[in-house]
């Protein structure tokens, strides 16, 4: 990965996620859908399903290549595991998500993965607050106060149940409009 003099000193915006693939991504997808129509949302189209372990972080694009070397090695050290998805949850007043069932083994990705990032000066400072709440989201930031009252009576009582596995870390970078997958680090058959 060759950068020229003015890509090594750019700042991008970074983070890392688990995404689903193939029909579970069609069906977050397809609730995200059924969220704009109604409530003339947009953001969470931004990026595809995904349940974030890293929050969004700048780092020079020169720093990028020894990040993706330790996130090659720390992702070999875990086997590809199962997550479920079940249902509704929310944040007050502006976000609407699916709630991941609880899962032992993405609580341990996430905490290692924080211990390795801690490296490279990079923090999820609001987990310290409210701890890691694995979630995909389907509506957020442009959707109105007013609109997520609404949203969330719908969808406080409504099914939505999924699974999928596991297979990898993906680190999003954004191109100043929405959010691209920019390298992926596989997790190893277990």
């Amino acid at each position: 990965m060759k950068l020229s003099k003015k890509e090594n000193k750019q700042e991008s915006l970074f983070f890392i996620a688990i995404s689903p693939v193939g029909r579970v991504q069609e069906s977050i997808y397809e609730v995200k859908t059924t969220i704009s129509q109604k409530y003339e949302t947009k953001g969470a189209f931004r990026s595809p399903g995904h349940i974030t372990l890293q929050m969004p972080f700048k780092k020079k694009e020169n720093k990028i290549p020894a990040m993706a070397e330790a996130l090659t090695d720390f992702s070999g050290s875990f086997s590809k595991f199962n997550i479920d998805l079940k249902n509704f949850g929310a944040f007050e007043p502006r976000v609407v998500y699916i709630q991941v069932k609880e899962n032992p083994e993405l609580e341990i990705l996430q905490s290692e993965l924080q211990k390795l990032l801690k490296q490279f000066q990079i923090f999820n400072s609001t987990y310290k607050l409210r701890g890691f709440n694995p979630h995909v989201t389907v509506a957020f930031r442009d959707l109105q106060k007013h609109q997520f009252y609404k949203l969330w009576n719908e969808y406080k009582d409504k099914s939505f149940e999924s699974s999928f596995r596991a297979e990898g870390l993906t680190l999003f970078k954004h191109n100043g409009k929405e959010w691209e997958d920019h390298l992926f680090f596989p997790f190893i058959e277990g």
